[in-house]
């Protein structure tokens, strides 16, 4: 299949970079050897009807959305969720006296465009009236423009934003529009690619993509709340407060002979180091007597490397609260002298 045009996709590291860093826009033509309504015929088998954020929500296995026509398609790769990165793939069929010339151009999505415009006009408003304002008046309203940044400076914060708004369209869109042109390629090929031909062969659709990305989301924030809450639970200050709960008298009354202690799962849990010598933590546990059960949710503050209970209170099942540390300091000031 012959390309023209676009920027025919390159092996090497340089090739690849010097095409992700194009103006995101592309244009190029492929002539195949298929007829053009074999062409649309097998486009409409991977393309799935209808927008991208419909398609999300659908048991598919097709590759693009969008809508295809005797003489054209217009289409967006799908993915585990909706992308306003993926480039729109618009392709225009041209019979030729053996075979097929698709004319292909790939663009911004227009919610991309119109983000693009207002950052690059917020960024004039925010960097290049001031600057403007400094040329012609060293001070406005008592403030001196020059005494926080040069000229120079302003310059180079100005081209530094708009740098980095075309850095994130240009190379999400340049990757992205490099994936949709292979799995256009290999549709287009007299012989279909590996990844076009199992959804030609009618292989087991796939969890809605939307649905997938939740379970992904799901599994690695719940990573994420295992590996912290581990973190705490192996940490000087829990192991602190453990020992704290077990040894108070209060605590022993009232639940009994202390069995288990473990972080509250459901609640927030909070460390912070400030120094070598300084810091704060706060956690709830909870503690299993031979008696009873309870939570005891704990405040500590770090002083000269040593971490003292400040606060701790025990909720029973009842709904009772006790305020641990008052009432061993009323239990210390009433006990007899002997």
């Amino acid at each position: 299949m012959a390309s023209v045009g676009g920027g025919a996709s390159g092996n090497s590291a340089v090739a690849w970079l010097r095409d992700v860093l194009r103006f995101p826009s592309r244009r190029f033509d492929l002539d195949t050897e298929l007829p053009q309504a074999e062409i649309v015929e097998r486009l409409r088998a991977i393309v799935e009807p209808g927008s991208a954020f419909l398609a999300s929500f659908k048991r598919t296995n097709r590759l693009f959305s969008g809508a295809v026509s005797p003489d054209g398609f217009k289409i967006r790769r799908l993915r585990y969720c909706p992308n306003q990165n993926f480039p729109v793939v618009i392709g225009r069929l041209e019979p030729l006296p053996v075979g097929t010339r698709v004319k292909i151009t790939m663009r911004l999505s227009r919610s991309i465009q119109v983000f693009l415009l207002i950052w690059c006009v917020a960024m004039a408003f925010a960097f290049v009236f001031p600057f403007l304002l400094a040329l012609f008046s060293s001070t406005k309203n008592g403030v001196n423009f020059f005494a926080l940044y040069t000229p120079l400076e302003w310059i180079g914060l100005v081209m530094g934003g708009v740098s980095f708004a075309y850095l994130v369209g240009a190379v999400s869109f340049g990757v992205e529009a490099r994936r949709a042109r292979g799995l256009v390629e290999e549709a287009l090929e007299p012989t279909p690619g590996p990844r076009v031909q199992r959804v030609l062969e009618g292989g087991q659709p796939r969890l809605p993509r939307v649905a997938r990305f939740l379970l992904v989301g799901a599994a690695a924030a719940i990573v994420l709340i295992v590996g912290i809450q581990s973190f705490i639970a192996g940490s000087e200050p829990f192991r602190v407060a453990e020992g704290y709960i077990r040894s108070d008298p209060v605590i022993r009354s009232e639940l009994g002979a202390i069995d288990r202690v473990d972080l509250d799962r459901w609640k927030s849990a909070k460390i912070k180091y400030a120094g070598s010598d300084g810091g704060a933590a706060m956690f709830a546990l909870r503690v299993a007597g031979n008696r009873r059960k309870g939570v005891v949710s704990v405040r500590m503050r770090k002083n000269r490397g040593v971490w003292p209970v400040s606060s701790a209170n025990l909720r029973e099942a009842d709904g009772r609260v006790v305020d641990l540390l008052a009432d061993a300091a009323s239990a210390e000031t009433t006990e007899p002298v002997r």
